[in-house]
């Protein structure tokens, strides 16, 4: 017969059974066996996130109409995941859409309590399933995400990190950003100068970008190059959050207004393929500034979207190339007649942040020739120094508007009639022609390429080697006309100028492709761990460390993995003896 014991004499074995307990064994919520029956409920640790995890969800999920048990479990979630501080950008996402109505926002959010069906993870699904790629700099889940002031461990940490040094930037970040976007002539300088002294975050290399397709734009259907080519490139500026990417287009905005052109500028979202060659009727040289570029990429690539989003990439690639666009042919020619464009010069500006870019280029996308027609140009600097006294937007210097119109007015005594801008009429663009040595530079490119693409074959390295030289005649032919419109030449110095911004653009998107473009779930985290340890420095991350920065993959995924990159002898091992537990670092191999 068992012994009659009281409880306070099972509350006592109790609390002396857990202090036996190793630290590994014991639960992840501690239990308060002293009100053990009487406590309040506490939420399970798994439902908790971080305030940064769940406002850049927010930031990226769509909020179109969704309907009201959608809505809710979102605010839930929110409310859930990072409690009262939820409130802000929760509304944020709810005004969104039009059905938004704020005191009813601000009053179902405070009314969400005791809640245990719904934690955190629902609004991070419901952000994945839409292209959200976190960034690998932030954690998200909340139960690692330590306030610094209030981690029990603090004293320990504060003695550890005291000790170690500060970590470099990675020793292979972009050094070789070329020297062309810091040397400008004509009006691309005129451009560049104005956009840096009105910037609140100077950014050289997008101020160049721009720069040529303001310039390109406006010499459209005026100009072609020395073998046919037109001045229609697409160029997308690369960049984080907040690194100055929207000025420049904004100030192309502004000095086209400004210059009396704004008929060049088109809208700033395509709708439709149906709505791009309309605005190209209307406007046959135009220019696209489409900011969230990744994003648009997404929508207009992905195989299962709506013919009509799929038909904007389909245009834009022949767009790239044919000398007359002949439109689709539909059944019912009255309603719907064919539209047909001759010289057609669509320039493409976009911007985008990394994460929803390299989730859109898969490697089939990647190999395919819509891909590599684009200039994707990352910037050197992610966070630029701050400009005391920005130039006021809208005074935009008179020399720039000059510049501008002049390129309109096109070459000097080169009769270009009144059909410039319709889209249904033969233009007669000037020819701009390359002196000796820049046509030298081109035959050597030419036969430099040959060979690359016969190593590169079947890879999605050659469509970007295949489209190198087209893109370098085509931004040269742009610096001819900015230096003298009157009298374009590509001479050999705007030939090698072009030839940096390009191959720039082309070898950080091999690089970079290699980084991160997968096409498995597998791999995407396998690449975004490799980056996270790349990124480390040369001092390297500590396996805790990387542990915490991991929270999207279990702990055996995260084992494989590393042992993967440390047998393909991408990362060397290290094991740091301490005075207490050793400490395992790992470190990126530099090639």
């Amino acid at each position: 017969m068992l012994p009659a014991v009281t409880e306070e004499q099972c509350r006592e074995f109790a609390r002396q059974a857990h202090t036996l307990l190793p630290q590994t064994l014991r639960p992840a919520r501690e239990l308060n066996v002293s009100e053990f029956g009487n406590g309040a409920h506490v939420s399970n640790p798994d439902k908790r996130g971080t305030i940064e995890g769940v406002t850049s969800a927010l930031d990226w999920l769509a909020n179109n109409d969704e309907p009201y048990w959608f809505w809710r479990n979102i605010g839930m979630s929110v409310k859930v995941g990072i409690g009262e501080a939820g409130l802000a950008p929760f509304m944020k996402w709810s005004a969104k859409s039009q059905k938004d109505r704020p005191d009813y926002t601000l009053k179902t959010f405070n009314g969400f309590r005791n809640i245990h069906s719904i934690g955190v993870a629902t609004v991070y699904r419901e952000a994945l399933k839409a292209g959200w790629i976190p960034d690998p700099s932030i954690t998200i889940n909340g139960e690692i995400a330590w306030d610094p002031g209030h981690h029990p461990a603090q004293p320990v940490i504060d003695e550890v990190t005291a000790t170690e040094p500060h970590e470099p930037a990675p020793a292979d970040a972009n050094v070789f950003v070329p020297e062309a976007f810091y040397r400008t002539t004509g009006v691309i300088k005129d451009f560049v100068d104005y956009t840096l002294a009105s910037a609140p975050r100077p950014q050289p290399i997008f101020a160049v970008t721009t720069a040529l397709c303001v310039v390109a734009v406006l010499a459209g259907r005026r100009y072609v190059g020395p073998t046919g080519l037109r001045t229609n490139p697409y160029i997308v500026d690369v960049g984080s959050s907040g690194c100055g990417k929207e000025h420049p287009r904004d100030c192309a905005d502004m000095a086209l207004v400004t210059a009396g052109l704004d008929r060049f500028l088109a809208g700033s979202k395509i709708a439709s393929g149906a709505g791009l060659i309309s605005a190209l009727v209307r406007q046959p040289s135009s220019l696209f500034q489409i900011d969230e570029f990744g994003k648009f990429f997404q929508q207009v690539a992905d195989k299962h979207a709506p013919r009509y989003k799929r038909e904007i990439l389909d245009n834009l690639t022949e767009l790239f190339t044919c000398p007359i666009f002949r439109g689709t042919e539909y059944a019912d020619q009255k309603e719907r007649p064919r539209r047909t464009i001759i010289v057609p010069n669509c320039v493409i500006h976009g911007s985008t942040v990394p994460g929803p870019l390299w989730q859109a280029l898969q490697s089939g996308a990647l190999q395919d020739g819509s891909y590599a027609r684009f200039l994707f140009v990352p910037t050197d600097d992610p966070r630029p120094a701050w400009n005391e006294e920005p130039r006021n937007l809208s005074d935009v210097p008179q020399p720039l508007i000059d510049g501008l119109q002049r390129i309109v007015a096109g070459a000097k005594g080169w009769q270009h009639g009144n059909l410039a801008e319709f889209a249904e009429s033969t233009p007669s663009p000037a020819p701009v022609p390359w002196d000796n040595v820049a046509r030298d530079l081109d035959i050597e490119l030419r036969d430099e390429l040959d060979r690359k693409t016969q190593t590169q074959s079947g890879t999605y390295h050659e469509a970007l080697i295949g489209r190198l030289r087209e893109h370098v005649i085509k931004i040269a032919t742009v610096a001819a006309v900015s230096t003298n419109p009157e009298a374009p030449v590509v001479t050999a110095d705007a030939y090698s100028w072009s030839r940096q911004i390009v191959d720039y653009s082309v070898k950080t998107m091999m690089r970079d492709a290699d980084r991160f473009v997968a096409d498995s779930d597998y791999e995407a985290k396998f690449k975004r761990i490799a980056e996270i340890i790349r990124t480390a420095g040369n001092n390297g991350i500590k396996k805790s460390k990387l542990a915490r920065r991991t929270s999207f993959v279990d702990s055996r995924t995260l084992y494989d993995i590393t042992r993967r990159l440390i047998d393909g002898e991408q990362i060397e091992e290290e094991i740091l003896v301490t005075t207490g537990r050793p400490a395992t670092i790992w470190r990126w191999k530099r090639s």
